[in-house]
């Protein structure tokens, strides 16, 4: 049973994956190569945007999760990886669902994690992580749950006062009105007549838009090719 279950969530493990991976070891090498210069011939601004998002994922639990809790191995890495990616895509939801987006605690989580999420697209991105040619299909999926995340996360914030013309009566209320809003709907209804609801509104446009534009310049090229 034990072996089914293995190959149902592993298939068919390729030697590469099997090898023995220290993940924080792994990373510090990125910091140094990218620091070196031995991965991009970069410089300016591009440099050092580059160096703070491979050096900011040190800053969220998300790396220290798949190390903790992980054999070592790179295909189990991953996993634990794509199982944090899942549970931290409904935190968001959870908050809203519960009642606690006026909480300051839950506010600061939302944002904090939040925060991880676009530190970890950007480095989709701009710092070459995978080198199989099927991790960009897996991190499409990922990346997919990133978008729910950051709907679910701006929905929080919306609901951490009254930021909009009309008080939001469900958690549903909120989904809508970031959903619309992330997709450039806008049908009117709901909008933000504060200026924090105007700026968060603002934010959220920006950063859909350049994730929408990131999802299809990076990964439509790869999937094309």
């Amino acid at each position: 049973m034990k072996k089914h279950i293995r190959k149902f969530f592993i298939g068919k493990v390729r030697q590469g994956d099997q090898h023995p991976v220290d993940g924080l070891k792994d990373h510090f090498k990125k910091i140094k190569s990218v620091w070196e210069g031995d991965l991009y011939d970069d410089y300016g601004v591009e440099r050092v945007f580059r160096l703070f998002l491979i050096s900011a994922k040190l800053l969220f639990p998300g790396i220290y999760f798949q190390q903790l809790f992980c054999s070592g191995q790179y295909i189990w890495r991953k996993l634990i990886g794509e199982i944090y990616v899942i549970g931290k895509t409904f935190v968001p939801f959870l908050i809203l669902y519960n009642g606690l987006a006026q909480n300051y605690f839950f506010q600061a989580l939302n944002v904090y994690l939040l925060s991880e999420t676009l530190v970890y697209v950007f480095n989709k991105i701009y710092v070459a992580e995978h080198d199989t040619g099927t991790a960009h299909k897996r991190s499409l999926l990922l990346l997919f749950l990133n978008y729910l995340e950051l709907v679910f996360a701006f929905a929080v914030i919306y609901s951490s006062g009254n930021h909009t013309n009309v008080p939001f009566a469900s958690y549903l209320d909120a989904i809508y009105f970031s959903l619309s809003s992330s997709a450039t709907i806008g049908f009117g209804d709901v909008y933000p007549v504060t200026d924090f609801g105007k700026s968060i509104l603002i934010c959220q446009a920006l950063t859909t838009l350049s994730f929408v534009v990131l999802f299809f310049n990076f990964f439509g090229a790869k999937l094309r090719g």
